[in-house]
């Protein structure tokens, strides 16, 4: 597996630190994963994650959000809006690698990654969606810092079913043409199930939704990390 790592611009201040994991012993146009890390997370431990489809010959892009792992920067001024930003940038970036197939672009998000997945598929032709822990927003206060925004709140809100109608992610949901995996974590102490069924209800008979047991929301306990890799190979091939 080769490792190349990238910088993206993402406004006249700001740039985002990335990298590219691809096996190079491909050849042709490849497929691509484009990774959105969740709130307050990093790109971390997504190399893991992806190498089975490296293995497969997907190229996977990664980088971290404005305020984020090796991206920097203060977390406090950034909105929802400006991390959506963020991924159409990385996204963007994606034009630039070559032997790329631009018809074939899944995105993998975890928990705010998935969110803002979601979101991006209103802006950017993607094939797939994995939605893993995914977390959801109320529409209101877009633009406005998030890390400022009220918690119990936002907690209130997941505890309520929802649905194209009131929201926007589930509204992008609603209309994505293409297939969806909804990884949910069963022990998922950060989200409440009803943000997965919501996700589940609205995306009808293109989702496939996969519960794993004993999952915490960031499927760090016992062997849920792994289960979730393979459910995520699996998924891939089953649609190869």
């Amino acid at each position: 597996m080769k490792k190349t790592n990238i910088t993206i611009p993402v406004s006249q201040e700001h740039e985002l630190k990335g990298f590219v994991l691809r096996d190079e012993s491909f050849k042709g146009k490849r497929p691509v994963v484009l990774v959105l890390h969740g709130w307050t997370s990093s790109t971390r431990r997504f190399p893991e994650r992806v190498t089975p489809l490296i293995n497969m010959g997907y190229v996977c892009v990664m980088s971290d959000m404005r305020g984020h792992g090796n991206t920097g920067y203060d977390l406090a001024p950034f909105s929802r809006k400006d991390h959506l930003d963020d991924c159409i940038s990385a996204y963007d970036y994606i034009k630039k690698i070559d032997d790329i197939d631009l018809d074939n672009i899944s995105v993998l998000g975890s928990s705010y990654g998935s969110y803002l997945a979601t979101l991006l598929s209103t802006k950017r032709d993607i094939k797939r969606l994995i939605l893993s822990s995914p977390a959801q927003y109320q529409d209101e206060m877009f633009d406005e810092p998030q890390l400022a925004q009220d918690a119990e709140e936002r907690r209130q809100y997941r505890l309520k079913s929802h649905s194209e109608r009131d929201n926007k992610a589930l509204k992008a949901v609603k209309e994505f043409k293409g297939n969806i995996l909804v990884i949910e974590a069963e022990n998922d102490e950060q989200v409440p199930s009803q943000v997965a069924k919501d996700y589940v209800k609205v995306g009808g008979k293109k989702v496939t939704h996969v519960l794993i047991k004993d999952a915490d929301h960031s499927f760090y306990k016992g062997d849920t990390n792994q289960v979730m890799i393979n459910e995520l190979e699996n998924w891939f091939k089953e649609l190869e």
